[in-house]
Parts: C-alpha cells; structure tokens; sequence
C-alpha cells in the first residue's frame, strides 16, 4: 500500500493545526524545522504513526523518511546500524524558497519511493508567487528528464509540492501535484 498525495496533504494539514507549529515563524529555521522534523513528537513523527508507517529524519541526507520496516545489524560488535526497507515518502523540507532547488536535486534522484514531497514557503500569497512555482516545476521537470532511472519509474511516483505562505497574518498552506510536466493544485 503506497500513501497517496491527497491524504498525505490532509494528514500533513491535520497535524500542523494539531502541533501549534503555526505560532512559531517559519523563518526562525531552526525552531520550526526542529518542530516540523526533529523533535521526537515533530509533525513528520505523528504523520508516519497515523499511517502505519516509521519515520526517521536525516536519512542519507534526506530531510525525512516514511518507511515500513528497518534492516538492521551490528557492524564489528560495536555499532548498530539499520537501513530504511520499503521508503514510502521522502521528505525535502526548505524554509528559505532561494534554496530550493537543492532540495530538489536530492529529491529527484537518490531513492526510489512512491511518494515525495517538498514543502517550502513563500512571503506572499500563491498568485505573487506564480512566477516561484513555475520556476519549481521547471527544476522538476529538467531534473526528471536527465535522470535515467527516475524516468524508468515516474509513472509509479507522485511528487506533491506543499507550500506555506502567509494569508490574514496566519499561515495557510496550498499543496500541488507535478504530473505531466506540470502543477496542478489540490
């Protein structure tokens, strides 16, 4: 069973009203990714369990995983190590938007999983910031034609793209699907 986009979205809106995340600035990085990612009862955390799923957060320099089981063993009798089987969502998280397409340029390429997603942040509302997500899809888009293997599998993965900007002095959020080499909102 794979986790799909929409209730991936209304999950990922479920628990950041539920966590109070919002009273923190997003620009205040540290905090709200810690919230958002790292804490030990972050939004990511209580997403994965709600699914059935683990989570963990810098994964091979992923922002986070969902994953169904772990692959473990002792290496020289001294250290354990594991490894994620059965990724099911991978997480790129960016606060500040100019970063961006280094987040995508993991995303794309490093793991197969049916499911990624990005979420950033905009200063301004979604129609000032067309121009942004143009510009997100365009990285996508060339990111995904020059990767062999993506290519192979695209039709099996969904990237959902999750932005949060701010409306009324609150934060809102607009999530988007990419497919067909473009955006569409949901």
């Amino acid at each position: 069973m794979t986790v799909n986009t929409q209730k991936f979205y209304n999950l990922f809106l479920e628990e950041i009203k539920k966590s109070g995340i919002e009273s923190i600035p997003w620009n205040d990085s540290k905090e709200w990714t810690d919230r958002m990612l790292k804490d030990k009862n972050c939004v990511m955390e209580k997403m994965a369990k709600s699914l059935g799923l683990l989570y963990c957060h810098d994964y091979f320099y992923l922002d986070g995983i969902f994953y169904r089981k772990k692959l473990g063993y002792k290496n020289l009798d001294t250290e354990f190590h594991f490894y994620a089987q059965n990724i099911e969502v991978i997480i790129e998280h960016e606060n500040d938007y100019r970063g961006i397409e280094t987040e995508i340029y993991k995303l794309i390429p490093l793991f197969l999983a049916p499911l990624k997603v990005i979420i950033t942040y905009f200063d301004g509302s979604i129609d000032e910031n067309k121009n942004k997500i143009e510009r997100i899809r365009d990285i996508i888009k060339n990111r995904i034609r020059n990767d062999n293997p993506f290519r192979l599998h695209k039709n099996k993965i969904k990237i959902l793209l999750i932005i949060g900007f701010y409306k009324n002095r609150k934060i809102d959020w607009q999530g988007f699907i990419y497919g067909d080499k473009k955006f569409k909102g949901i």
